[in-house]
């Protein structure tokens, strides 16, 4: 559809959010003059030839789209490339195929009895091309192009008597009813009456982003977390994802958009009707159970086997192997055995087994760029290493760690925190490197902080440093992890000058209080 924008912006082709199949007069007009130029009269159809829809549902406010203007410009002649080239080129030719004559062909079966065995071949050879001519556009050598459709057999006559070169036996095996491709995924939207042709790109993309299903090729194949929603939508809103549903939405929107209905009453019985999605959705959503809502289980699998989705995709397969996970190795220096497993936030690395004398083994989270099908040894107690204690702040005695987070590695201590720089690794930053990042000042989120006074240090025997900063939001006290604003008084410049530790933990006393 991005394609199609672009081509009909260009003016190019005409409207594309439209399914009708019907040409305008100077559409046809257009076509027939172009084939009896480019072919000849002979490929022109007897008469304009007009479609109409076989669909019931089919937006039919615009023509269907073909290539713009009273003369269609030729593929080559528009200096398109790529996607926009091909797309404009189908265009073309469908709509100059519409208004051709027929192709004629002279089919050719034969059944070859072979003692009990029937044996088939089927030939097919092109008398006149017609609208084919019109495909094969662009081919290097047209005729070539059409020759390469036909199926010629041999001559052959009842009675002949014919030798084998080779026999080759062909097991058939009966397939599972193919996955969904994009083009067969709209197929059945509209045979269902589901979107408009406005809407397709818009639903594949949609349930392609929030992860309900994933491409293998060209198949669109369902996650588990696209079966979970679809399970609860299935136990306790099942009206809602009936056919029946969208479709007679799509017709009251259609109606409505001509006038036949007030878009106010169907709004409010839609919602507020005794049979309306407030009055279902508040009778409903006490009886959902979360914990219920994200397990599937699958009639493939035992009865014991479920599957549970958590934000980050399925974590837990419960009887998935009779003796648990297998570890991917032993830690040489504890000889405990190290997983590789995945949670409810996602991929996890753990050093031993989950005991009741050990109920929470050391875990590290396996960071994004590591695939933790593939993840080895040394990597899984590289991530269990930390965090690392680098040794004693000189000041304070408190430990300097080293660790990774959410928003990526840092160092800490005494509840203050810094990132590390780019050029910093978690994994080897030394003690010396770890005191300079916490020497200096915090910034806050786009670098707003700066420092207007630094207050010393707490006067409780707490030892953390107090200061006056300028935030995003104007200037605050930090006293440790805390910040309290300065009340509207004391916000001047004359009053930061003249703060004082006892004022500022008066501020910060009061504060509290409220």
């Amino acid at each position: 559809m991005r394609t199609a924008q672009r081509l009909y912006e260009e003016g190019l082709i005409t409207y594309m959010r439209t399914d009708s199949p019907q040409l305008s007069s100077e559409a046809m007009s257009a076509a027939r003059g172009g084939v009896e130029r480019d072919y000849g009269k002979e490929y022109l159809s007897p008469e304009p030839r007009q479609f109409s829809s076989k669909s019931g549902s089919a937006q039919e406010a615009h023509e269907a789209i073909r290539p713009a203007g009273s003369e269609f410009r030729r593929p080559g002649e528009t200096g398109l490339e790529g996607k926009e080239k091909a797309l404009y080129e189908l265009i073309w030719k469908r709509t100059m195929a519409s208004q051709m004559a027929e192709a004629k062909k002279s089919s050719l079966n034969v059944r070859i009895q072979a003692g009990e065995c029937t044996f088939t071949a089927n030939g097919t050879r092109i008398l006149f091309p017609g609208f084919l001519r019109v495909y094969v556009e662009g081919s290097d050598d047209p005729e070539a192009a059409i020759e390469d459709r036909e199926v010629l057999l041999p001559e052959l006559h009842e009675g002949d008597k014919l030798a084998p070169d080779n026999l080759t036996p062909l097991p058939h095996e009966t397939k599972a009813p193919p996955r969904y491709t994009e083009a067969s995924l709209v197929q059945r939207l509209e045979k269902e009456g589901i979107g408009r042709p406005s809407t397709y790109a818009g639903i594949i993309t949609t349930i392609l982003e929030r992860g309900y299903i994933r491409k293998q090729g060209a198949q669109l194949v369902p996650t588990y977390t696209g079966m979970g929603v679809t399970q609860l939508l299935e136990h306790h809103f099942e009206y809602l994802i009936k056919y029946s549903f969208t479709s007679d939405m799509e017709t009251a929107l259609d109606e409505i958009a001509v006038g036949r209905r007030d878009h106010l009453h169907y709004l409010r019985d839609f919602y507020l009707g005794e049979d309306g999605l407030k009055s279902i959705v508040e009778h409903r959503e006490g009886k959902i159970k979360p914990e219920e809502s994200r397990t599937i289980r699958l009639p493939q699998l035992d009865s014991g086997t479920e599957v549970k989705i958590g934000r980050y995709g399925p974590y837990n397969l419960i009887e998935l192997q009779k003796n648990g996970p297998s570890p991917i190795g032993h830690d040489p220096e504890t000889d405990l055995p190290v997983y590789c497993l995945v949670g409810r936030y996602g991929p996890y690395v753990q050093l031993g087994d989950k005991t009741d004398e050990e109920p929470k083994p050391k875990r590290a989270s396996v960071p994004k760029e590591l695939n933790p099908r593939e993840i080895s040894l040394e990597q899984a107690l590289r991530l269990l290493s930390l965090p690392r204690t680098l040794g004693a702040h000189p000041d304070s005695g408190k430990d300097v760690i080293a660790a990774a987070g959410r928003f990526g590695p840092y160092v800490m201590c005494d509840g203050e925190y810094r990132s590390l720089k780019k050029d910093d690794d978690v994994y080897s930053v030394s003690l010396d490197r770890a005191l300079e990042l916490l020497a200096e000042e915090k910034k806050g989120r786009g670098g707003r902080s700066k420092v207007l006074k630094d207050l010393g240090t707490e006067p409780t025997g707490k030892n953390r440093k107090i200061a006056i900063y300028d935030g995003k939001y104007g200037p605050y006290i930090k006293v440790g992890t805390k910040n309290v604003g300065l009340p509207e008084n004391d916000r001047d410049a004359k009053s930061i000058e003249n703060m004082t530790v006892t004022r500022a933990l008066e501020i910060i006393k009061e504060s509290a209080k409220k």
